[in-house]
């Protein structure tokens, strides 16, 4: 499992720019937050799945083992072909760059960082996917052409990006340029998720619960101020994203049943029989075991990673959220440590699947962790008590061995 993943090559996935680019030209006049719930919809309800061979945990951010979906309500640059004869160029330009900044760096640091910033600028207008240094990511032919003839004319003018860069005055877009502000400003094609978004309460509670209380809040607004229709709208796009995850849930369980029935080993029949059945319960229900609790959490970090952007989603504390299903399953007999372990490592390896594509310098910072995951053990309960428990030993041991 492990190896078929590090072989998986990074590939750009249009998809759910695809399916964006669509739901904003039928629905111009909704809510900015019903858009994108229809949007986040379309895309789970459109893109192709996979369940790849031996895996346990099953689902990916994209239709490709190793995809980076493209977010271009929020920023389009660095996304268009570029010509073999941009690429020449950069290459001539770059090492002209690099020389001279070798002997200015000694002379004058100050045009040093000038340098730097023509370099980076040069990766603006030069740069493509597939001829970075590092980072790179393939794409189809069929995937450039609809890409820079229906997606990106679209966005152009209405991406988060250049609306923002509108309100900037000459000074601010100036004093920018020579700073690594120029690095942090242009890294990204989506958000940074720098918060906790909670994934554990999927898995405890059910998002089926979610949208019953959804719904019962939402028939309680009876008012029609701006602010009530603004609370329905918000109710409204919870209800919409909820059973649209639902939905992409029950593909894989469809997917896997498919796959049960014609699957001759009986080992491998048995695993796909098993992820039909949790497949169906998470997580549009809590999570009853160990194994469900891992695909109901797995389940929901998509749906977030697709909503935001992709980078810096966190999963969490998860060794809090999966001890009392894992210490439940281990009483009663129906998991071993060894089974736990084998599970936990199969997660990792499907978060190592996680690519982001990042724009310009910021490709060097991140490569190898492009969408830069976090996963938090140990720590202490809300009494300052010790949380440390087996499962964030589990956590470690997995880690050492898929490394």
């Amino acid at each position: 499992l492990k190896q078929a993943s590090l072989q998986a090559h990074r590939e750009v996935s249009i998809i759910r720019a695809k399916a964006f680019t669509e739901i904003y030209k039928k629905f111009p006049d909704k809510p900015l937050i019903i858009k994108r719930a229809l949007a986040f919809s379309e895309y789970f309800e459109k893109v192709p799945i996979s369940i790849y061979e031996n895996e346990l945990i099953v689902g990916s951010i994209t239709e490709k083992r190793r995809g980076a979906f493209l977010v271009p309500e929020t920023n389009i640059d660095g996304m268009a072909d570029k010509s073999q004869f941009d690429q020449v160029k950069k290459k001539l330009f770059t090492k002209a760059i690099d020389s001279t900044s070798n002997v200015v760096s000694l002379i004058n640091p100050s045009l040093s960082g000038k340098l730097a910033t023509a370099d980076m600028l040069l990766e603006a207008k030069l740069d493509s996917f597939e001829n970075r240094s590092t980072l790179n990511f393939s794409i189809s032919q069929d995937e450039k052409k609809e890409l820079n003839n229906i997606i990106l004319p679209y966005w152009k003018e209405r991406n988060a990006y250049t609306q923002y860069r509108k309100y900037l005055s000459f000074k601010e877009k100036f004093l920018m340029e020579p700073t690594v502000a120029y690095a942090a400003e242009h890294q990204l094609v989506g958000g940074v998720f720098l918060f906790h978004p909670n994934l554990e309460k999927v898995a405890q509670t059910g998002l089926g619960e979610i949208i019953r209380d959804a719904k019962s809040k939402h028939d309680l607004i009876k008012g029609n101020s701006k602010k009530d229709y603004e609370k329905r709208d918000f109710y409204e796009a919870i209800i919409i994203t909820c059973q649209a995850l639902i939905s992409f849930a029950n593909r894989y369980a469809d997917l896997a049943e498919s796959m049960a029935s014609d699957e001759k080993s009986p080992g491998r029949k048995k695993e796909l029989i098993e992820i039909t059945k949790i497949c169906r319960n998470v997580p549009e229900k809590k999570a009853n075991n160990f194994k469900e609790g891992l695909q109901s959490l797995w389940f929901v970090f998509i749906a977030v990673a697709n909503d935001d952007g992709g980078h810096e989603v966190p999963f969490g504390r998860w060794d809090q959220a999966l001890y009392p299903l894992y210490k439940t399953d281990v009483e009663s007999g129906k998991l071993t440590r060894e089974e736990a372990l084998e599970l936990l490592e199969a997660y990792l390896i499907k978060g190592d699947e996680v690519e982001f594509l990042l724009m310009n310098k910021a490709q060097f910072f991140e490569d190898g962790n492009s969408a830069r995951i976090t996963l938090t053990i140990g720590g202490v309960d809300e009494s300052g008590n010790d949380a440390t428990n087996e499962i964030s030993y589990l956590f470690l041991e997995a880690f050492s061995n898929i490394r």
